[in-house]
């Protein structure tokens, strides 16, 4: 899942605009990502991190107190194309200058995007073929999203489409999952 850090001086952005802040640009990079209808996993799982840093934190060779904002985006592996990184910039420039109130923001926003390394990311309760699993369901369009239930020690990854659950995902949506290696592949039954 993307990781958002949106680093700025702690007087450039209106107080209480955090929450505004961290829900559009999370809902920019799951567009810029393809993700039509973020489901519970997505909103859940995409994170940002809003640092308020005192504005003398933020230097420039110009200024000791600088209005720069820096975005960094850290995505999995392919997650976003190149179309999609260009729309993500653009976006996230936006929401940037708009919610700074300041129109000469976007002069001064940088966005970085950041792909993870190939098995340097995730959460621990999704293997590579469930993962592999996971983007195929989405691929096909089905909604059927993973849920973690963690009881005690033991982590399972319960299954949903419309209220059904299962810890088999073929079992919720009328998927049949063949295993090849570390990848999955589906078929509508």
């Amino acid at each position: 899942m993307p990781m958002i850090d949106i680093f700025a001086a702690s007087d450039l952005f209106p107080a209480g605009a955090d929450r505004q802040l961290g829900e559009e640009l999370t809902l920019a990079v799951l567009r810029a990502e393809g993700v039509v209808k973020p489901g519970p996993f997505h909103l859940n799982n995409t994170a940002a991190y809003i640092h308020r840093m005192p504005p003398s934190a933020v230097q420039t060779a110009a200024s000791s107190a600088a209005r720069t904002v820096r975005v960094q985006i850290v995505t999995p592996p392919g997650a976003l194309n190149r179309d999609g990184q260009k729309q993500l910039v653009k976006e996230a420039t936006e929401i940037v200058t708009k919610i700074s109130g300041d129109p000469t923001q976007a002069g001064r926003t940088w966005v970085l995007l950041t792909e993870a390394a190939e098995g340097g990311w995730g959460l621990p309760v999704l293997r590579s073929g469930e993962r592999s699993l996971q983007r195929s369901l989405l691929r096909h369009g089905t909604g059927v999203e993973p849920l973690v239930d963690v009881s005690g020690s033991t982590r399972v990854i319960l299954w949903t489409w419309r209220g059904v659950k299962s810890t088999r995902p073929e079992e919720v949506h009328g998927f049949e999952a063949r295993r090849f290696g570390s990848r999955t592949r589906l078929r509508r039954c």
